[in-house]
């Protein structure tokens, strides 16, 4: 889209003049937001187009490359999945705006690879629906293999889920991936679960529980890589916290305490800083922890909220 509006400096004096040169710019606004409609509508078309350019080559890749010569895919079915590919191609390339120079990338770095080939391996096959209710004419392609590292008290192990592609006709099918803790991470539900009592309800670090997986299992898990899965894991659980929260400001009476505790602020050099961990119990019931990086009123006035009850404390002015 080229072009540009006449800045309102420059509008003629006249009465009658500077009204016929706004409705010119009046014009040209709407035209240029005509244009740009259609050009975000061709747009969003080329991204769908280039998407499923993408998935079929995606599954010719993993098709034809890794595979025994007995599982490779053969003319017909290359046929069979390019149909339609080189109108498409065709298309998309008679279509796209003249691309601009793309600013430079930023270098990604490749997820570590877990030296866990020497752990007891299960599998869980999962047959797409659509085969398994009318299992005639379907072909089987080759399998999607999602592996995780997870873990039962006492053991640790490789999971493997194995999706095997089929194809009839035009029409494929995969069962779709089962919900993960953490989406397309490489931690099954057992390892996160333990690696959560290990830290919050036992207290060991994550460096000691890296060397436990170490020394007992002989697997090399990074300290920073369990620091991404206690995050998120803490991001699922919110709804859980925010909801035991809930039912605490219900309560007629609470006890609270807060105990000061020494952190590291990585822009805070040479030092620690003082923060605070506040406990809310209701006695008998619901017990919650807030973590606050002082140890002013404002960490339990923003949990309790609203809460009317009586609050049993050691007379810290705070409350």
């Amino acid at each position: 889209m080229s072009g540009s509006v006449p800045a309102p400096e420059s509008l003629p004096q006249h009465p009658d003049a500077r009204d016929r040169r706004i409705e010119e710019l009046e014009r040209l606004d709407r035209a240029h937001r005509e244009q740009k409609k259609r050009d975000d509508e061709r747009i969003q078309k080329l991204e769908r187009e280039l998407a499923e350019v993408r998935r079929r080559l995606d599954q010719l890749l993993r098709m034809h490359y890794g595979r025994t010569k007995s599982e490779q895919i053969s003319r017909e079915q290359l046929e069979l999945m390019l149909v339609g590919l080189p109108e498409l191609l065709e298309e998309s390339v008679a279509e796209a705006p003249t691309p601009k120079p793309a600013a430079p990338a930023r270098p990604r770095h490749p997820r570590r690879a877990l030296d866990d080939e020497h752990l007891p391996t299960r599998e869980t096959v999962i047959e797409p629906v659509e085969v398994s209710s009318d299992p005639q004419g379907w072909t089987r392609l080759g399998e999607e293999r999602t592996s995780q590292l997870d873990f039962e008290p006492g053991k640790l192990f490789r999971h493997v889920i194995v999706r095997p592609r089929y194809v009839r006709r035009e029409q494929f099918a995969i069962a779709p991936l089962p919900a993960q803790p953490i989406d397309k991470g490489m931690v099954g539900a057992g390892l996160l679960a333990w690696l959560l009592i290990n830290k919050f309800a036992d207290h060991v670090p994550l460096h000691r529980t890296a060397a436990i997986l170490r020394r007992q299992h002989g697997v090399e898990v990074p300290r920073n890589t369990m620091a991404g899965w206690v995050e998120q894991a803490t991001e699922l659980l919110g709804p859980i916290y925010r909801a035991m929260q809930a039912k605490l400001r219900k309560r007629t009476y609470l006890q609270v305490d807060e105990t000061p505790t020494r952190y590291l602020d990585p822009k805070v050099k040479g030092k620690s800083e003082l923060g605070c961990m506040w406990v809310y119990l209701d006695p008998g019931g619901e017990v919650l922890l807030q973590w606050s990086t002082g140890r002013a009123h404002d960490a339990p006035k923003e949990f309790l909220g609203e809460y009317r009850g009586i609050l049993q404390v050691d007379g810290y002015v705070a409350y």
